[in-house]
């Protein structure tokens, strides 16, 4: 039980209870993707706003609070989850709150079947009516990035009502992954895509639906299909979910070189909504070596995955495919060279690590490389690099960031370097310039 005071009288909380409990439960819904979860996070923001020793009198800072604090309560309680989870249809229907059925609203049944970042977003823009500064402020983010985000996952969720059960359906697939792709940014795809051979074993044959790469960056859209007979049932939120590696049995996913040795670096990969096949499941997969290695050189470069499994809550791994499946991705690449840019001279000052310099940017359709140094180390030591931020700015003023970043360096010796993918593939062409930390580097 708390033990704190709550500020209001009865009246007044019964109000703030029935004025909010809705859009709360609503929203963390629409986050944690669990009714038990949202309404953990409701009761949660509740109690903090029924406490909270300031009275909001204008109610557009009253609104702002709460919805700031839901999703706060919601990003802790994914920090602490064992699972990312997607929104459960049943469980939004189910919310006692005000949402539409999804039969009876096709949009937002392909709103919720969005990732996560899309989803969230276009929630908070569309149904709570938040503008884009807003949404950056809630989230922590830039305002192009919002922007960015509310365009192709809108743009993803229309193309899935007006394209579902046509024959233009097959050939969105990255739309699926990715949100909507314009033109130019569908022949970079095009540019890059290699056919890769199905792998079969045990019983169950592995698929790729798509492939693409350049030299740094590599996507392999995968099907699983199980043998006849086995049903690869949809796992309630406390129950398990799918994994292709079982750490507890050494199995992991990896990527080796023609003699077999391992190659470093990382890997992701993310699971894409169900087609009603009981027998399959599809799954991207991303990944990025280490600096130095060139995916588009010719040699062997080959992804092994050793099985499916279900993690439970509690991290038991339950095998449900096992065999041995291999994709060699080095030989299927497209070989679009990379950019690197002249940064001669370009620096910036840094009050707590002096001049900070661009050494070294390498850009390429899917993502960049760039390497940085500084004068000396910060009197803070909680501080090891420089704030650093880069994006690519396109034609119509759109800037493109990096989905996530790999990174290595020395505070010792004051360099870091680090690269990683674009959220979307760009169409150079249509690139201005690199943007770090507020100097343009142009890339023509």
């Amino acid at each position: 039980m708390t033990t704190e005071q709550i500020t209001y009288t009865r009246r007044e909380a019964e109000a703030l209870v029935e004025r909010w409990s809705d859009t709360v439960l609503r929203v963390a819904c629409t986050w944690t993707g669990n009714l038990q979860d949202a309404q953990d996070v409701c009761q949660t923001v509740l109690l903090k706003l029924l406490t909270q020793p300031e009275h909001f009198p204008d109610p557009n800072r009253e609104r702002f609070w709460v919805l700031r604090v839901t999703v706060n309560c919601c990003k802790d309680l994914k920090k602490s989850a064992w699972a990312r989870r997607r929104v459960s249809l049943e469980a939004a229907a189910d919310a006692a709150v005000t949402m539409p059925e999804p039969g009876e609203s096709p949009v937002l049944e392909a709103v919720l079947a969005l990732p996560e970042k899309y989803r969230q977003i276009i929630y908070l823009r569309y149904y709570e009516e938040y503008g884009v500064d807003e949404i950056a402020a809630l989230l922590g983010c830039k305002p192009a990035q919002v922007s960015t985000w509310l365009y192709r996952g809108m743009a993803a969720a229309v193309a899935a009502v007006v394209l579902a059960g046509s024959a233009l359906a097959a050939g969105t697939l990255w739309d699926r992954y990715f949100g909507h792709l314009d033109e130019g940014q569908q022949e970079v795809i095009e540019t890059l895509s290699r056919d890769l051979p199905a792998a079969e074993s045990n019983g169950t044959t592995m698929t790729p639906l798509a492939a693409f790469g350049d030299q740094d960056f590599y996507y392999l859209m995968l099907e699983i299909k199980a043998p006849d007979g086995t049903v690869l049932r949809d796992y309630g939120e406390d129950e398990g979910y799918y994994q292709l590696f079982n750490p507890d049995a050494g199995e992991s996913v990896t990527l080796l070189d023609g003699a077999g040795n391992d190659i470093r670096g990382n890997l992701e990969f993310e699971w894409m909504p169900r087609t009603g096949d009981s027998q399959v499941l599809t799954v991207v997969i991303r990944l990025w070596p280490i600096e130095g290695v060139n995916f588009s050189d010719g040699t062997d470069k080959v992804l092994h995955i050793p099985g499916l499994w279900v993690q439970s809550p509690d991290k038991i791994y339950t095998p449900v495919l096992s065999g041995s499946w291999d994709f060699n991705i080095g030989t299927h690449t497209g070989n679009v060279e990379n950019r690197t840019l002249d940064t001669t001279g370009v620096t910036v000052e840094d009050e707590r690590f002096g001049t900070v310099t661009l050494d070294a940017l390498r850009v390429s359709p899917l993502g960049l490389y760039y390497r940085s140094s500084w004068a000396h180390g910060a009197e803070d030591d909680t501080l090891l690099c420089p704030p650093l931020e880069i994006s690519v700015v396109m034609a119509d003023g759109k800037e493109i960031y990096l989905d996530n970043t790999i990174g290595s360096g020395r505070d010792d010796e004051c360099w870091y370097e680090s690269y990683g993918p674009f959220e979307v593939p760009i169409d150079l062409s249509k690139a201005v310039c690199v943007r770090w930390n507020g100097v343009e580097i142009p890339l023509h």
